[in-house]
């Protein structure tokens, strides 16, 4: 299977995926009588099979290694609560952070790795940013 198809299959388990995130938030606010919805992971990925949830937050920072550590702290209390509520085995917070100049942490090979990506993987998130943050500034400066 090749980095693409992987890449695929991720961003459509990601579609698929929306509702149950949904209803999970629905359940948790529920549980705590909290309506902070600040507290949601970009994507949840529900293994039913092997009863395994990864909480993937993307996030484009300024601070790299503040935002890693915030990420893990901020979604580990849902990760747990999604444990109890979903009968999983475990639930892994799994930040993926890029700066917006393509800078990358330490860290994201480890997450590629715990997602089943190919280590190289960041080679195209890197490009994505890149592009994305010269998209920006270009029509910042009306060059087209």
């Amino acid at each position: 299977m090749t980095n693409f198809e992987v890449m695929s299959d991720i961003f459509n388990i990601s579609r698929i995926c929306v509702s149950v995130a949904s209803s999970s938030r629905k359940e948790v606010n529920n549980n705590n009588n909290n309506n902070n919805n600040n507290n949601l992971p970009g994507i949840t990925f529900m293994n039913k099979k092997t009863t395994n949830t990864f909480l993937i937050d993307i996030a484009v920072p300024d601070n790299l290694a503040k935002i890693i550590t915030d990420k893990q702290n901020k979604y580990q209390e849902l990760a747990n609560e999604i444990c109890a509520m979903r009968k999983q085995k475990t639930a892994q917070v799994i930040p993926i952070v890029i700066s917006s100049t393509g800078v990358i942490p330490k860290s994201l090979s480890h997450s590629l790795t715990r997602l089943n990506l190919h280590p190289n993987t960041y080679i195209q998130l890197q490009k994505s940013v890149i592009l994305g943050t010269c998209s920006i500034v270009r029509n910042f400066l009306n060059y087209k």
